[in-house]
């Protein structure tokens, strides 16, 4: 394993293009809306320690584990990103995440140039790193490791004098490193590797004992940085605990994070870590030793869990550009090989662009932006709790609990959140019992649970778990709805707010509204309770559309229903229930125009909407290709149903529609 001393690349003029392009690139790619519950309860904890001037160690935020042993082992990074929400807003968030990951690609791509390693395959391999695993570059503290071990790479790729006096800087990053996040362990790995590749060399003669010793003392003296947190030596006890209770009771196996990556759940990041082993693997002996190491660690616990990918890419990114770079000087040395090089330069300018060009345009979804996710952010449940002054304990879908502890604390303890430390057990036994009323009857008693802050968006029949007339549904918007418990001190609320005939899960969800509109539309009170819901959730796209239809079909209003269902797309414009709803009733009125450029919509959201099954494709084609036919349009009606076939051949009800027909 070796590879020649470095110097310094020359013309770095041209690293005035290239720099720029590296820091766009990566920073266009983290230019996301906040999507993750986490966010909001490590903005909270900062919020906490800067108030309270103190850190927590017991659980302050859940009553169903309150008083439990915690650690702050975030504390730096919680405090930090908090005075930059105070500062500037979600929008500061997000651009300075933007930055820090555009800064470690800027790191990444400057320790190429040190080993003198081609501009463009330094961008290409950079571009493919994010392109595998640029996902995982959240709010979350886990980028303070992203940027802490880019700046390991980077240190230890320095040539020469530029090496030596810039190595002493790497304890003081590690002290910040470990008091933001606990993947410092990782830059302990990175420094051993680092560590173990010196020893070879002053057994090759290769280097003098003095600088061995140098690495050696540095070693040592980052290993001891790890001890001057507020955990102390709990740091390694925690992730000993984390890395030792996962297990199949852990509840973990619900979390994608922890999920290996799959070939069909997560093609780009299976894809892009073979390639990268491939190429790590043909270039084992070429490269030096402390990627080989790091990347012996890593690529296979990554094989094993996501959340390792992109650390394994960033520690052994240089690795993989020594090898391809040795590849195409192999091209360059061939008779006319420049020939062949002009095309793939071209390809590694413009493809990763492409390929960010491709993400905005197809962002059905609304990732990208500087607002935040309101699948897990319900802060108008949450308003609604407050300002009724509920009673008694909460039950809340995990991913809500970010929210309730950010916006509720110290008015609402949440029943369950995203710090799976230590609430694993309780996570899997609340996941083990979503499919059995009486289990989750058996926990809601267990933890004298009053009132329940639920998902709109999931397709869980919570009717079932919270049964009339013991809970009565009283919120409903497109994000979040509330169910309370009669008996709980809270039945005035029930009283002023209670659904009887409204059922989120019916309408959004089961084939009746589809299939049979005349009857279900036409529920005796339905009407009257829509009607009552516009008006207290006027901001809700769903509520719109259901009250838009059930005028309708009660030959109350037409045009208002048609207004009440544009509004619904004005709100929601690329929803697939919204979409099929909106072209359903416009082609059925007769503008069959429109009724086919939103079911075209329609069926390309469900193209790259995530979570979208073949099978909900195939039956979201079905039914297209039935209201197709109903509004005499047989040519696109046998098109959606053969399509729908394709996706699912045994969906029965498409191939008899498609025969009748023909």
């Amino acid at each position: 394993m070796n590879c020649k001393k470095n110097n310094l690349p020359e013309n770095r003029e041209w690293d005035l293009v290239f720099l720029p392009l590296v820091f766009l690139f990566a920073f266009i790619f983290a230019f996301n809306n906040i999507f993750e519950a986490d966010t909001l309860w490590h903005l909270k904890l900062g919020q906490y320690i800067l108030s309270t001037h103190s850190f927590p160690y017991h659980d302050i935020f859940s009553y169903t584990l309150a008083g439990t042993k915690i650690y702050p082992v975030e504390w730096l990074f919680e405090v930090v990103w908090f005075i930059i929400y105070r500062l500037f807003g979600v929008a500061g968030l997000v651009i300075i995440k933007a930055i820090v990951t555009g800064g470690s690609a800027v790191l990444l791509y400057l320790s190429f140039q040190n080993y003198r390693i081609n501009r463009y395959v330094s961008l290409a391999i950079i571009a493919g790193i994010f392109i595998t695993a640029g996902s995982y570059f959240v709010d979350r503290p886990q980028l303070i490791t992203y940027l802490c071990l880019a700046m390991f790479v980077f240190i230890t790729s320095l040539p020469g004098m530029e090496n030596k006096r810039f190595l002493w800087l790497m304890p003081f990053v590690m002290l910040v490193w470990v008091n933001a996040h606990p993947g410092a362990v990782f830059g302990i790995l990175f420094l051993f590797a680092w560590l173990m590749e010196g020893f070879l060399s002053l057994l090759k003669q290769d280097i003098k004992p003095g600088l061995f010793h140098e690495r050696l003392i540095i070693f040592f003296i980052a290993c001891l940085v790890t001890l001057i947190t507020p955990s102390t030596y709990h740091l390694y006890t925690f992730l000993f605990h984390h890395v030792t209770s996962l297990g199949s009771k852990s509840g973990l196996e619900y979390v994608t994070e922890f999920m290996p990556p799959s070939l069909s759940q997560s093609p780009a990041m299976f894809a892009g870590l073979v390639v990268f082993t491939v190429i790590l693997i043909a270039g084992l002996f070429r490269m030096p030793l402390r990627y080989v190491l790091f990347g012996l660690v890593m690529i296979p616990l990554s094989f094993d869990m996501r959340r390792m990918v992109i650390m394994a890419l960033i520690g052994v990114a240089c690795g993989a550009g020594i090898t391809v770079d040795r590849w195409l000087s192999w091209i360059r040395n061939m008779k006319k090989g420049y020939l062949f090089l002009i095309p793939v330069y071209a390809a590694c300018l413009i493809l990763p662009f492409s390929y960010e060009v491709y993400q905005w345009k197809n962002d059905y979804v609304g990732y990208k932006g500087v607002g935040i996710q309101r699948q897990f952010y319900p802060d108008r449940a949450i308003n609604f709790i407050l300002e009724h002054h509920m009673k008694g304990n909460i039950y809340n879908a995990i991913n809500f609990g970010g929210a309730v502890i950010f916006l509720g604390y110290p008015d609402i303890k949440d029943f369950i959140d995203t710090r799976l430390e230590p609430e694993r057990l309780l996570f899997s036994k609340v996941n083990d019992a979503m499919d059995n009323p009486a289990e989750f009857d058996d926990l809601m008693q267990k933890y004298d649970v009053a009132y329940a802050l639920v998902e709109t968006y999931v397709p869980r029949n919570y009717g079932r778990l919270f049964p009339a007339p013991a809970w009565k549904l009283v919120y409903f918007d497109d994000y979040a709805q509330i169910y309370v418990k009669s008996g709980t001190g809270n039945d005035g609320i029930i009283k002023d707010y209670a659904y009887d005939v409204f059922d989120p899960y019916s309408f959004l969800y089961s084939t009746a509204p589809l299939f049979s509109p005349d009857a279900y539309f036409t529920q005796p009170g339905l009407i009257e309770e829509l009607q009552n819901l516009v008006r207290e959730v006027p901001y809700s796209a769903m509520a719109h559309l259901e009250y838009g239809i059930a005028l309708i079909y009660n030959n109350a209003d037409y045009n208002n229903g048609l207004k009440q269902i544009d509004s619904a797309r004005r709100i929601m414009r690329y929803n697939p229930r919204i979409l099929l709803w909106y072209g359903i009733e416009h082609g059925l009125n007769g503008d069959t125009g429109r009724m086919k450029k939103s079911f075209n919509m329609l069926n390309t959201v469900l193209e790259y909407q995530e979570g979208a099954t073949v099978k909900n494709k195939a039956f979201m084609n079905y039914v297209m290709g039935y209201y197709y036919y109903l509004a005499g349009m047989n040519d696109q009606a046998k098109k959606s149903l053969k399509r729908a076939l394709q996706f699912d051949p045994k969906l029965s009800d498409a191939r008899t529609l498609l025969d009748h027909i023909q």
